[in-house]
């Protein structure tokens, strides 16, 4: 019988090949996680919640766990623990701000971190992120190019 274990490992040996490559981040679909395992895709739910046991700060879920397309989830690499940017006023280095704006989006009110809250599919190949700040609630709307969709596409 499959576990949350199983896919937990075969998670971390994905984002280890990934990592190895010297890859920025890697995108995991659950489907294609499960897949990747014998009996897997009896096993969904385990697959999902392995999936999101291993997220991190940084990490964006595109695609929730219920969406008939899979769970899918860009994992940053390497895998690190994210340093959240200072308040304003707060005498922590920019290298330390350089690190939060290549891993996720800073706000730019109060340069806190952003999290990623919504991703709407918009027209063909385009996705509509919403962003929302961890400290002072201030929304950003961005259009993404759907890397995913265009590769489908072609």
């Amino acid at each position: 019988m499959v576990s949350i274990d199983h896919f937990k490992q075969e998670l971390t040996a994905q984002i280890g090949r990934a990592s190895a490559s010297g890859a920025k981040d890697v995108l995991i679909n659950s489907f294609d996680l499960s897949g990747s395992i014998l009996m897997g895709s009896y096993a969904t739910e385990s697959c999902c919640d392995a999936m999101q046991d291993a997220m991190k700060a940084g990490d964006i879920l595109h695609i929730e766990r219920t969406h008939s397309a899979g769970m899918t989830v860009r994992y940053l690499l390497p895998r690190e623990s994210v340093a959240l940017p200072p308040k304003q006023g707060s005498n922590m280095s920019q290298t330390l701000i350089r690190a939060a704006r290549i891993r996720g989006r800073v706000c730019p009110q109060c340069q806190a971190l952003m999290m990623l809250s919504d991703v709407t599919p918009t027209r063909l190949n385009f996705e509509q992120h919403t962003f929302n700040c961890v400290d002072c609630n201030h929304v950003a709307v961005i259009m993404v190019e759907d890397c995913e969709s265009a590769v489908r596409a072609a």
